[in-house]
């Protein structure tokens, strides 16, 4: 997604995986933030993400399990 010209990352994390891990609310952010970084130092300037999001509530799918989405913007 963008938001002002800016790549926004919607992330749905594993959400077992951070159960056993015992992660909570601003540590998942910590962990998340610590990929952006990682990722960023691969991509190139223009594939940057920006800033991401935590989605806690799975994506909304279509029946052949593609993301629908139009119905994520810079509002979510």
């Amino acid at each position: 997604m963008e938001h002002d010209g800016k790549l926004v990352a919607l992330v749905f994390p594993d959400l077992e995986t951070i159960d056993r891990a015992c992660l909570k609310g601003r540590q998942i952010e910590e962990l998340m933030e610590d990929n952006r970084r990682t990722l960023n130092e691969q991509l190139p300037a223009y594939a940057r993400i920006s800033e991401f999001r935590v989605m806690y509530e799975e994506f909304e799918k279509t029946p052949t399990r593609k993301i629908k989405r139009n119905l994520y913007t810079a509002a979510t």
